[in-house]
């Protein structure tokens, strides 16, 4: 999975660190992306199921903590088309550090 790869990408010392933003929502779970009645959806974390995420994923013998908070933010201007751009919602800001 994508979260693998991720995670993947730290040093396993501790003080690595990754961080990243992505969209969100306060409950975790499936969203309608686009138009308003469109049947593309995709999945957005909320901080609880990021946290317990990548504590699955580097838990065990591994001291992890994740940092994850949402922010309501709208997209204007940051996107290619006019109908990401007018997108507003939450956005989940995140960090993992190996401890």
């Amino acid at each position: 999975t994508l979260a693998r790869l991720v995670v993947s990408l730290l040093l396993r010392q501790p003080g690595s660190t990754i961080f990243g933003s992505h969209v969100g929502q306060t409950q975790a779970g499936l969203r309608p992306v686009g138009k308003e009645g469109g049947s593309t959806r995709m999945f957005c974390h909320n901080p609880a199921s990021w946290t317990d995420l990548f504590e699955g994923l580097l838990g065990g013998k591994t001291k992890v903590k994740v940092d994850a908070r949402l922010v309501e933010r709208g997209l204007s201007g940051m996107a290619p088309t006019s109908e990401v751009n007018d997108w507003k919602g939450e956005l989940l800001i995140w960090s993992v550090v190996l401890l």
